[in-house]
């Protein structure tokens, strides 16, 4: 019996020592695997991090951002966007924000001889003294054409000095500190005045208030592309899972090259991407190109 007995403990202990063994083993396998899964994916972690870092965008200031269907958001890739800079044309974004919640679009407007007469307007974008467009007509002109024309015109409407309050009221509203207007158009200032400026940061809160409130407004900027306009949004390569949503341009001696654009892809996810102070019209394309080629990989 107590043979019996010897042998069941012996049988026991081996047992038991075979589990703790194989358990052993199993419990280090996963922590090695873990390790593994880990190193990997910080090394994933590391790489995007590098592939975003080192991205060689070489306009004053620039910034991307991601908004998906859920409404979450992130900033893809920034540099300067804090910088306040001049922005030319961008400015037509908040002309046109103040325009929608101040004027009735079939309302006429005599254009007078100081609008016609605005610097840098594209030919589709010139107007005559004493002719009358409705405030959708110089709307649309300004948006296809960013004509400094219809953006004078507009501004005269309540007056321009009331009208360039409103625009920077509504900066306030929208907390843009580092944002203020002299002028609806954007153009350069003749005297030593600081011309229209913000960041790239105040843009893209611009940016996101029109696609929340006026979509439409990015659609009838796309019309631009139809008339095929050098340098302008129709010159941006896109990929088979993007959609240009719309977009503005801007140019001025003391601005450089500026571009917002806004992207589409099939998942529903919204890219705003803005570059600022590029050194000609044509780096504006290249540099935003750039930035269009890294959140293809999103």
């Amino acid at each position: 019996m107590r043979k019996i007995k010897i042998t069941l403990i012996i049988l026991s202990l081996i047992f038991f020592s075979a589990w703790f063994v194989n358990a052993s083993q199993e419990k280090m396998e996963e922590f090695y695997y873990a390790q593994l899964i880990s190193s990997v994916k910080e090394k994933e972690k590391k790489v995007l991090s590098e592939d975003k870092i080192h991205l060689d965008i070489n306009s004053e200031a620039a910034i991307s951002k991601k908004i998906d269907k859920n409404g979450n958001k992130a900033i893809i890739f920034e540099k300067n966007s804090k910088k306040g800079l001049p922005i030319a044309s961008l400015t037509k974004l908040m002309t046109a924000i103040i325009t929608l919640e101040n004027y009735d679009l079939d309302e006429p407007v005599l254009v007078s001889k100081e609008a016609a007469y605005q610097q840098n307007a594209y030919w589709g974008g010139n107007l005559k003294p004493n002719q009358t467009k409705t405030i959708g007509e110089l709307l649309e002109l300004m948006l296809i054409f960013s004509s400094n024309d219809s953006a004078f015109a507009l501004s005269e409407k309540i007056g321009r000095e009331n009208f360039i309050e409103k625009m920077n009221n509504k900066a306030d509203e929208l907390n843009l500190k580092n944002t203020h207007f002299i002028n609806s158009s954007g153009l350069d200032p003749i005297t030593d005045e600081i011309p229209n400026y913000s960041t790239a940061q105040d843009l893209l809160r611009i940016a996101e208030y029109v696609l929340e409130n006026y979509p439409f407004l990015l659609k009838t900027s796309l019309k631009s592309i139809n008339h095929k306009l050098n340098n302008s949004l129709s010159d941006l390569s896109l990929f088979e899972n993007q959609e240009l949503v719309g977009g503005k341009t801007g140019y001025t001696k003391k601005a450089g090259g500026c571009l917002l654009t806004i992207l589409k892809n099939k998942k529903g996810e919204y890219f705003i991407n803005i570059v600022l102070g590029t050194k000609s019209y044509k780096e504006r394309i290249k540099e935003t190109q750039k930035i269009i080629n890294l959140i293809s990989l999103q």
